[in-house]
């Protein structure tokens, strides 16, 4: 799934093919709009298209996509997480993003690409175009230009109803890429070759313990891949900006309805933001308390 926008409304195509100098497929939509999102189907596993939203001869060697592997398949997978990376607007904060995205390509040899890459909330302070245009897209562009890209609603998010962030993200709701299907941008989940991604949210009002549990709990009984990572915006477990064990948080409530599937189902991995922190455990198991 290609997304993006243009200043003025037209009816948006993908051109797509084997080598930046060769584009010989193409995808059009079927109106004319400003926000762009073309999905293209049939695709072979493992390979390596180049595309353009320019026109058939617009390639160029840094504008690809790479298919996710064959389902089941294991293979080095390299993921980058980030969170909160949009949230708080200055000069300074740019500077960050951007040397940010530097130590990646640096330590990427010297690469933007990553398999897949997971972004697990506050995309903005505010939840505005504008943000998310001069705090998210304007540094990390190089690196969507090449790496699809997962998200997960934060509670900066929630400042404008995710009106902006729902209307320019896209997520498998629909379990086009693996996983059992939710039906919300709020959580979903996907495969990629032997690992499976849960993403859940306690944002915009959505319930811990309803329809997302139900789901959850679905989702991963039909699970039977190698690896399983979870990613949600608030942590479970932290001691930083927003400590867990704090009242009021939505810790709790995640530990005790998230976090028993999440261990009987084998969860190699969670990921988390919000707390403005670098923090790491080491592995535990049922520590559903303070």
């Amino acid at each position: 799934t290609i997304r993006w926008d243009t200043q003025v409304s037209e009816v948006g195509t993908v051109y797509y093919g084997s080598t930046a100098t060769s584009l010989t497929s193409s995808k059009a939509e079927s109106s004319a709009k400003t926000k762009h999102e073309i999905s293209i189907p049939g695709l072979s596993p493992k390979q390596k298209y180049y595309y353009s939203i320019t026109g058939s001869s617009g390639g160029a060697s840094d504008q690809y996509f790479v298919t996710a592997p064959p389902a089941g398949s294991a293979q080095a997978t390299r993921i980058w997480v980030v969170s909160d990376f949009g949230q708080s607007a200055s000069a300074g904060d740019n500077l960050r993003r951007t040397q940010t995205v530097d130590v990646w390509k640096t330590f990427n040899n010297n690469d933007f690409h990553a398999d897949f890459m997971l972004s697990l909330g506050d995309q903005s302070e505010v939840d505005t175009e504008l943000q998310l245009q001069e705090n998210y897209f304007n540094q990390l562009q190089v690196v969507f230009k090449t790496t699809p890209l997962y998200t997960i609603a934060g509670n900066h998010e929630d400042n404008n109803a995710q009106a902006s962030y729902r209307a320019t993200f896209s997520v498998p709701a629909q379990a086009e890429a693996g996983g059992y299907p939710s039906g919300t941008k709020d959580y979903y989940s996907f495969n990629y070759g032997n690992i499976h991604v849960v993403g859940l949210t306690v944002e915009g009002g959505v319930s811990i313990s309803g329809a997302q549990k139900t789901w959850l709990q679905t989702d991963l009984a039909n699970n039977k891949s190698d690896w399983l990572v979870a990613f949600m915006h608030r942590p479970m477990h932290s001691a930083g900006y927003h400590p867990t064990d704090k009242a009021g948080e939505t810790a709790p409530s995640q530990k005790a309805n998230w976090l028993p599937l999440l261990e009987a189902a084998g969860v190699d991995l969670i990921l988390s933001g919000h707390n403005h922190v670098y923090e790491r455990s080491y592995l535990l198991d049922n520590l559903i308390g303070n």
